[in-house]
């Protein structure tokens, strides 16, 4: 006998659910999700998304050659070429809609209505340190009791859907990252998702560029917080300047994470092995290191303890933490390379900044300072004020790279360390390896644009 779940993934249940039309076999289960063709296997359900480079309607009879049996179409791909592939493929599956993206949003919130509707949904953003707090809190949750969440950081407005509608029902916890880049996103992500519980990381300048300013970004992240209830409510960084901003009309309850939160007793730093955290619960090690790491697991302690996890399921979750890719990953060897590189923002670069002063270290310090992209037109200014904080800083050799950072190395003139500059990765990746020596520490941070994580097998199959 087929489940509640197993009959909403049907082509004909799963029209219903999106407003469209079906054509072929209602009772077809539809198989895994699949946005890229390239990916297609047998039984796969492919959905047709039009991109800025690519119409995923392109890549159709590509996806049921390759073994998919249906696929999300758009009305005018089906009236100018879906019944002929109907004709060509009579046991495969069609749902055909308006927008195709548009219905997969309406499918996912379809799904979590129908099987997610008991669960304590919790939303994560903030312009840094989502994907961290995610992977923390919902760690400490798995302790708890059955809790979903997002791989990786597919939080936008294909990914958040994708994620939703592969989690198990029923489930007690749901910790779904969500992440904007353009001004609305959020109305969509919330509107798919409805998290009761929402936490914002901190306001800063990630993105900035396409949502106009520090105050844009605000005005986006704040609608995270529409659907809050009386189990879950707002978290929020207390020394965040848009606090009371983001906290405004909230009736919700109000947690608020930091340093001076209630039962946080303080931290030690244990450098490359991260820290100890002292709560009225205890002393739980948690080993990510830097300061903005430490402000990662408060974020989460707070969330979970709210959501009822016990300080056994913290310790748990905070004691199992590993670097992310791109994110505090150390590399021992001759040259110990410290890969902080998954993306930058100016307040992040700073933290890192902060994070690689503080590492104990007898040899020498070096910095790969990528650009920093989606500034808009804040990235001169960002980079020369990046560039005159480095200069202030005790290092051995400073490397940037990126046509955006040209302000950022003319303002680091002044400093005194080995200084670069360029735009080509292989000029950057020679003028590195001719400068370290066995025993340097090199620090590589910057934008996703920039691909620094490069670098890391040059520097860990160094030798004189």
């Amino acid at each position: 006998m087929s489940s509640p779940r197993d009959v909403f993934f049907t082509l004909a249940r799963s029209a219903q659910a999106v407003d469209g039309r079906f054509f072929g076999e209602g009772t077809l289960r539809l198989g895994p999700r699949i946005i890229d063709s390239r990916r297609c296997g047998e039984g796969d359900f492919f959905i047709a998304l039009a991109g800025e480079k690519s119409d995923g309607h392109d890549y159709v009879e590509e996806a049921f050659k390759k073994g998919a049996s249906a696929v999300l179409v758009s009305e005018d791909f089906w009236s100018t070429r879906g019944e002929r592939l109907l004709s060509s493929y009579p046991h495969n599956g069609f749902i055909v809609v308006p927008e195709t993206l548009k219905a997969l949003q309406k499918w996912a919130a379809s799904y979590r209505e129908a099987f997610l509707s008991e669960t304590l949904r919790i939303g994560i953003t903030g312009s840094s340190g989502k994907t961290t707090v995610k992977e923390i809190l919902g760690s400490i949750l798995t302790h708890q009791g059955p809790t979903g969440m997002n791989p990786g950081n597919l939080n936008s407005d294909i990914g958040l859907p994708l994620i939703l509608l592969d989690l198990p029902p029923h489930l007690e916890y749901a910790v779904l990252e969500m992440g904007v880049n353009r001004p609305g996103e959020m109305d969509e992500l919330v509107e798919v998702f409805q998290p009761q519980m929402a936490l914002v990381t901190h306001i800063g300048t990630a993105h900035i560029g396409p949502l106009g300013s520090r105050q844009g970004i605000a005005d986006e992240k704040r609608k995270i917080f529409r659907h809050l209830t009386p189990r879950g409510g707002a978290v929020v960084w207390a020394g965040d300047g848009h606090k009371d901003y983001l906290l405004e009309g909230i009736s919700a309850p109000v947690l608020l994470f930091g340093e001076d939160q209630k039962g946080f007793k303080g931290a030690t730093d244990l450098g490359f092995e991260g820290w100890v955290l002292h709560f009225e619960g205890g002393d739980f090690p948690f080993p990510l290191m830097g300061r903005h790491n430490m402000h990662n697991a408060l974020a989460a302690v707070t969330a979970a303890r709210h959501a009822g996890a016990s300080w056994a399921a913290v310790a748990a979750g905070l004691a199992e933490q590993k670097p992310l890719f791109g994110r505090g990953e150390v590399f021992p060897g001759p040259v110990t390379v410290v890969a902080d590189c998954y993306n930058a923002n100016p307040e992040s670069f700073l933290r890192g900044l902060e994070t690689l002063n503080k590492l104990p270290w007898k040899g020498r310090k070096l910095l790969v300072a990528g650009a920093m992209g989606e500034l808009g037109g804040s990235s001169e200014e960002a980079h020369r004020s990046l560039g005159s904080q480095i200069a202030g800083e005790a290092l051995d050799g400073v490397f940037f790279f990126g046509v955006s950072s040209r302000p950022a190395w003319e303002a680091a003139s002044s400093g005194r360390f080995h200084l670069f500059f360029t735009e080509d990765y292989r000029s950057l990746e020679a003028e590195v390896l001719k400068y370290v020596r066995p025993g340097d520490l090199i620090y590589l941070k910057g934008s996703r644009v920039t691909a620094l994580e490069r670098l890391i097998e040059p520097l860990r199959s160094f030798h004189v």
